[in-house]
């Protein structure tokens, strides 16, 4: 039986959909393209930003027209679950029962002799450790569809790496929608660090990345761990915004001041260390005053990439009930803008790093070049001088940063 998984939005999405893909090719599912029209094809939603919801709408209307049975989950589906029941052929998990999906893919398998050979065709597996938010972001209705965060059990999300490690994957990603949050729920002294601690304790994978994590949750115990050579030199940290009036009406814990200095505290650990932010522009209530702060602020940071979204009107969020201060013009423009801003910063951040030695994993062999991510987090083209297999980690030398391709030498 042939199954398509197809996954919009974020690194905890993404960990959900290998874990339904692991479980179906364990139970002899061969993973196939859509345009194959497979059996069935599981759909994993997004509703982040609007655009989020037009891409997950449309991904089910390809689905609907490609495969035999179309399985939808995530947090489009959740929000939206009275759009969806009328749909011939579509099955509808929302966010509290998606792992369930397991259990009907047992109950259809067609053939169990036949089991599949295929592989997880990634090379940083990604391990949700919690999911949901207790904080209440005006502009966010995640927490709607995802609830109250609740964290995995410790010894769970280490056995997953343990795992992981066994099969050869030198590194893994820690997910989770607001992970800074792990271990709230649980009775005692357990927090992000308390797991990262145990991690590196009781397993042997290479590497370990941090996906997201707020700025309130850099503290000094965080700190001494991205010491450890096995911590990713890389943290994604959201900001939002960089206008302190701006952050009070989005609701976020923290003014400009704060941030950089928790950035500094970072950069004193990790002088090379990237780091990358998500900016939303045009929050309804910003003028062209506080978008130049905005600017200036990330300017100012340095940030090594950011993630720019245009506001988005949620559901049942208090930003989703102001009216817009700009006009649709003005937020194409100030998008631009950032938009220009974040590639010359990205630009600037690589430059940085041409030749010293980085740490680098080996993600696909194409000819005569290797393709993969360094600890530092580019994506970069490797000049083939050994022979290495896929998922081996190496030194490698950054050389020629143009066209925006990264390219360089082993070491």
């Amino acid at each position: 039986m042939k199954i398509s998984i197809l996954t919009i939005g974020c690194r905890t999405n993404q960990s959900e959909s290998q874990e339904i893909l692991n479980e179906a090719l364990r139970n002899g599912y061969q993973l196939a393209d859509l345009m194959d029209n497979p059996d069935i094809c599981i759909i994993n939603t997004c509703s982040v930003t609007s655009k989020a919801d037009s891409q997950s709408r449309q991904t089910i209307a390809k689905g609907l027209k490609h495969a035999k049975k179309v399985i939808v989950t995530g947090c489009y589906v959740h929000l939206n679950k009275k759009e969806l029941v009328n749909l011939d052929k579509v099955l509808i998990f929302d966010n509290n029962n998606k792992l369930l999906i397991n259990n009907l893919l047992k109950h259809n398998i067609i053939d169990r002799q036949n089991v599949s050979k295929t592989t997880l065709n990634v090379s940083r597996p990604i391990i949700k450790v919690q999911e949901g938010c207790n904080d209440n972001c005006s502009y966010c209705s995640i927490i709607y569809a995802r609830g109250r965060a609740r964290s995995i059990d410790m010894e769970t999300i280490i056995q997953k790496i343990k795992n992981y490690s066994k099969e050869g994957f030198p590194e893994v990603v820690l997910s989770g929608t607001n992970i800074g949050q792990y271990g709230n729920d649980f009775n005692g002294n357990i927090n992000i660090c308390t797991l990262i601690s145990e991690i590196l304790f009781k397993t042997e994978i290479k590497k370990i990345r941090i996906s997201s994590i707020e700025v309130k949750y850099i503290t000094n115990s965080f700190l001494e761990l991205l010491k450890d050579d096995r911590v990713c030199k890389h943290l994604h940290i959201p900001l939002q915004s960089g206008d302190d009036n701006t952050l009070k009406k989005m609701k976020r814990p923290y003014s400009t001041v704060f941030f950089e200095d928790k950035i500094n505290e970072i950069r004193s650990i990790s002088k090379d260390i990237s780091i990358g932010t998500d900016i939303i522009v045009g929050f309804p209530t910003e003028t062209g005053f506080e978008f130049d702060n905005s600017f200036n602020f990330v300017k100012q940071i340095g940030f090594s990439y950011l993630h720019v979204f245009p506001f988005s009107k949620r559901k049942d969020t208090l930003a989703g009930k102001i009216d817009l201060c700009y006009k649709t013009q003005e937020l194409n423009r100030r998008l631009t803008i950032m938009k220009e801003l974040s590639s010359s910063l990205k630009s600037n951040y690589i430059m940085s790093q041409l030749n010293k030695k980085l740490d680098y994993i080996i993600e696909k062999r194409h000819g005569n070049h290797y393709i993969g991510t360094t600890d530092n987090y580019i994506k970069a083209i490797i000049n083939k001088q050994k022979d290495y297999p896929e998922k081996t980690i190496i030194k490698i030398k950054l050389t020629k940063y143009k066209s925006g391709i990264p390219t360089g030498i082993c070491v």
